[in-house]
């Protein structure tokens, strides 16, 4: 029987020389293919998590300037308003959380100068105009308190590396003073970083 498919297999051309380089091949493409998957996914959420961020840090600016420009301007109240708006643009991929590692700005707000510049976040400079200003920086921040974003593959694909995860962060700044026109509202507000 054996004689007979091997006769066949002449007849009709086919040789199984080169199969195992195929198959390694294969075999070696797919790990590729795989571990770029893995890092596409963890570096997409990397990038999920910073838009979210930001977009907490930009409403959390303009939620702090808007009390500011009221006349509430504290930083207990500033720090509950903006861990708000942070929490409100974070995700599933947080558990719906986010953190605020800081508020500072003109108004008794605090010095800003901790935060220009650090990291990722690239805080925007002091405005020099003399206007009155917040600065809200945000990170990543889990229910359980950790300010890791874990990974998914990262870890496993790194044969088990002390890789936990990084900490994103976001800043933005928002300027108010008084309205230039003559109109309802007494201020304006300005999302400037």
């Amino acid at each position: 029987m054996r004689n007979l498919a091997s006769a066949v297999s002449r007849l009709l051309g086919r040789d199984d020389r080169g199969a195992i380089g195929v198959m390694v091949a294969v075999l070696i493409g797919a790990g590729v293919l795989l571990g770029m998957a893995a890092m596409v996914v963890d570096v997409g959420q990397i990038y999920q998590n910073r838009a979210e961020l930001q977009n907490g840090a930009d409403a959390a600016a303009l939620g702090v300037a808007r009390q500011c420009a009221e006349g509430t301007c504290a930083p207990a109240t500033a720090l509950d308003t903006a861990l708000g708006y942070a929490d409100a643009n974070a995700s599933a991929l947080t558990q719906g959380t986010a953190g605020v590692s800081g508020i500072c700005g003109s108004a008794g707000l605090g010095n800003c100068s901790a935060y220009i510049g650090t990291g990722l976040t690239n805080c925007p400079p002091n405005p020099t105009n003399g206007a009155d200003f917040v600065d809200v920086q945000t990170e990543t921040r889990l229910p359980n308190g950790s300010t890791l974003l874990p990974p998914v593959f990262a870890e496993t694909l790194m044969g088990g590396s002390t890789y936990d995860g990084t900490t994103v962060k976001a800043c933005a700044q928002a300027e108010w003073g008084p309205s230039a026109r003559s109109t309802p509202n007494p201020f304006t507000i300005k999302l400037t970083g």
